[in-house]
C-alpha cells in the first residue's frame, strides 16, 4: 500500500464494515438499502450506501431511536446532545478516569468512567481544523486505543470516527470528504471501540 495509511487499520475497516452493517440492522433501528447507491471517486470505487430507520423515514430517526433503545437496556445508560467535552480527568498515575463537559446553557458536568471513547467528529468539513487540533487524525491501534507519541496505548481511552480517520489516509490529507467513508468508519470504529471497552470493563 502506498502512502502513510496504516494497513492494519484499513484492513480492519474493510473487514469490519459489513459486520457492522449487519449488527446495526439486527440490533438497532437501522435499515440499509438492498442496492448500493454510490458516489464514485476517480478510481470508480463506491463510497456511499444509503440507510434510514426501519420505517425508511430518515437517518436522524435511525440514530435517535437507536439511542433510546440503548437507554432502555439499562437505567444507567443515557446520552445528551449539545454537550461539549472540555477536559479529561486523570488520576495520580496519569490514567484517564472521566471527562468534564459543558452543556449549551453553560451547565458543567463531571462524568467519571472506567473508559472514555472520544468521538467528537474530527471537525469534518475543515481539513485545517482537523490538522491543527488532531494532527490529521489521532493515532490508534486495532483495538481503537489512543496511541501515545511512543506508540504505546492509553489503555482506557478509545478514539473513533473522524478523530482517528487520519490513520486511513495519506500525509497532508486530514479527513475524507466523502460522507460514506466518514460515516462508515464512524459506525465501524464506534462498534469496535464500544465492544473493546465493554470487554476490558468485564475483565
Amino acid at each position: 500500500m502506498d502512502g502513510d495509511a496504516k494497513e492494519e487499520i484499513v484492513k480492519l475497516f474493510i473487514e469490519g464494515s459489513g459486520e457492522t452493517f449487519g449488527w446495526l440492522e439486527e440490533n438497532w433501528d437501522f435499515q440499509f438499502l438492498d442496492n448500493m447507491f454510490a458516489f464514485y471517486d476517480v478510481h470508480g470505487w463506491p463510497l456511499w450506501t444509503m440507510y434510514n430507520d426501519k420505517t425508511m423515514t430518515s437517518k436522524d430517526l435511525a440514530y435517535a431511536n437507536s439511542m433510546e433503545m440503548a437507554k432502555a437496556m439499562n437505567e444507567k445508560n443515557d446520552y445528551m446532545t449539545e454537550l461539549t467535552a472540555t477536559k479529561l480527568f486523570k488520576d495520580d498515575e496519569g490514567n484517564v478516569i472521566g471527562v468534564e463537559a459543558e452543556y449549551y446553557d453553560g451547565t458543567i458536568y463531571q462524568i467519571y468512567a472506567d473508559s472514555v471513547i472520544i468521538a467528537a467528529g474530527g471537525y469534518i468539513g475543515s481539513a485545517e481544523m482537523t490538522q491543527k487540533y488532531t494532527g490529521g487524525g489521532l493515532d490508534v491501534d486495532t483495538d481503537m486505543h489512543l496511541l501515545k507519541e511512543d506508540g504505546t496505548p492509553v489503555e482506557n481511552v478509545y478514539i473513533v470516527g473522524n478523530d482517528s480517520l487520519g490513520t486511513l489516509n495519506e500525509s497532508n490529507k486530514a479527513y475524507v470528504t466523502y460522507g460514506g467513508c466518514a460515516q462508515g468508519w464512524a459506525l465501524t470504529s464506534g462498534r469496535l471501540a464500544g465492544a473493546n471497552a465493554a470487554a476490558a470493563f468485564a475483565g
